[in-house]
């Protein structure tokens, strides 16, 4: 073989081992993504919003199942993002939202079908909330006088 003809193909061998190194990357991170998910359950997420689109932080979602009335909760985050992971697949489900000084939505007959990521979304209404008055009474006590 002659001297010119040998960086050539050390070249070629780089480059055909690069590519099967890449080609062994590519597969072995779709079998991890694939990995992560859990096809035999569901989730459920989205966002709770007021009227205005703004995101409803520490809204409180409830999850029934209607047949077996197993529930699963969770709170909405500082973006009103939520997300109820490990869901049976199947249904119906009523699912109910809630935060202080709204009004409740709620969605019912939702079915989940296997491995899927079902998004559903609430916008709440202001609602006035009518609290009762609270008297409080307190009698001195002698015994524990600091004077």
């Amino acid at each position: 073989m002659s001297n010119d003809l040998r960086p050539r193909l050390a070249r070629i061998l780089r480059s055909r081992a690069a590519l099967a190194c890449a080609a062994v990357l590519l597969v072995m991170a779709s079998v991890r993504g694939a990995a992560g998910q859990n096809p035999s359950t569901a989730t459920l997420r989205g966002r709770v919003t007021d009227e205005m689109g703004s995101p409803l932080a520490g809204a409180q979602i409830s999850v029934v199942h209607g047949p077996t009335g197993a529930q699963v909760r969770g709170l909405s985050d500082a973006e009103g993002l939520y997300q109820l992971t490990g869901m049976r697949p199947g249904g119906p489900y009523t699912v109910r939202v809630s935060r202080l000084g709204y009004a409740t939505a709620a969605r019912s007959d939702v079915a989940l079908r296997l491995g899927e990521v079902l998004v559903l979304n609430f916008r709440l209404a202001v609602s006035a909330t009518t609290l009762e008055e609270i008297t409080v009474q307190a009698q001195v006590d002698t015994r524990f006088s600091t004077s």
